[in-house]
């Protein structure tokens, strides 16, 4: 049985000011977070929900991911101050321009994958399928998705 974590499929969709808005959605969640001392991503989803769904008015799990992605950060810097490797004066940012999408947010088209963005809106990424690829487009459902700007894992 052969057992498949990711592939990798191209696209050149202009996915860059979503993959912007998220940027900027972990940076406020990191400064919330530290600010406020919230370890804890659902506590930091309770705190910012609101917040974030008239700033911006994505999808729910968009605020879900990035306050898991600032809280997954956070821990990270905070281990590493400890072993004196991070300095404790310059705060983390996330300057990546990629995003984590849940399964709830994507699907399958045709050769397209289907992101949702705001309820009832969705924009539509073309892949570029090789014969590798395409094997997994057929019947098989979105598990995680990560969105960078040339590409999907």
């Amino acid at each position: 049985m052969e057992v498949v974590k990711a592939v990798v499929f191209k696209h050149d969709a202009d996915v860059k000011p979503l993959l912007e808005a998220f940027n900027q959605m972990v940076n406020e969640c990191m400064a919330y977070a530290l600010k406020n001392n919230i370890s804890s991503p659902m506590r930091l989803e309770k705190a910012l929900y609101d917040c974030f769904k008239q700033r911006y008015g994505f999808a729910t799990h968009y605020c879900i991911s990035a306050c898991r992605v600032a809280c997954g950060i956070i821990r990270s810097w905070r281990r590493l101050m400890k072993r004196g490797r991070a300095d404790s004066n310059k705060l983390p940012t996330f300057k990546v321009s990629a995003m984590r999408l849940q399964k709830e947010l994507t699907c399958f088209r045709g050769d397209k994958i289907v992101v949702t963005i705001k309820p009832y809106s969705w924009i539509e990424v073309p892949l570029i399928i090789g014969p590798y690829q395409r094997q997994f487009v057929e019947g098989r459902p979105v598990q995680d998705a990560g969105l960078r700007r040339t590409d999907i894992l």
